[in-house]
């Protein structure tokens, strides 16, 4: 059976080839876990590492030398930190350059690509004013936040044109 939610799901035994895991009622606070149990070979996208983790493995995979995030993950002990010392103690790599940078509203709505929310990255800079680009405090913030918009998009296989 398909688990939906990878935060309830505690993966204690690797035998080589196979993940054990258990799907857990009352692992965390914010879903219910289903009880499930059983045996997986995690390969062909059968499996998903949990976010800090999978953060870390693509920075060390793709090579990442810099890559900002949302104040939201770069708060003291949060996401960006937790992947940090996944990246240095999992990875034996160190971290890329963080540019912190704040949220953008989309349709009076918080930008967010996992939610459908969001723009090309080339539709933010034909968008956003040549001379706004140029001042280095918002070109780094927007440079970043455009950055991981085209990421993101690219990620979900998003080929957008430029119509």
């Amino acid at each position: 059976a398909a688990i939906p939610v990878v935060g309830t799901t505690l993966a204690d035994d690797w035998d080589g080839s196979t993940v054990h895991y258990r799907c857990l009622p009352d692992y965390v606070t914010w879903a219910r876990g289903c009880g499930h149990e059983g045996r997986i070979a995690p390969f062909g996208g059968a499996a998903k590492m949990p976010f800090n983790v999978e953060w870390a493995a693509k920075w060390s995979l793709m090579g990442v030398t810099i890559e900002g995030c949302g104040k939201d993950l770069g708060t003291k002990g949060g996401s960006r930190d937790r992947s940090e010392a996944v990246a240095r103690e999992v990875f034996d790599r160190e971290p890329p350059i963080n540019v912190q940078y704040e949220f953008l509203n989309v349709g009076g709505k918080k930008m967010s690509t996992s939610k459908g929310r969001g723009a090309a990255a080339h539709a933010i800079a034909e968008a956003v004013p040549p001379e706004k680009l140029a001042r280095r405090s918002d070109a780094a913030t927007l440079g970043a936040v455009i950055w991981r918009v085209s990421a993101g998009m690219r990620s979900r296989g998003c080929r957008q044109s430029r119509t």
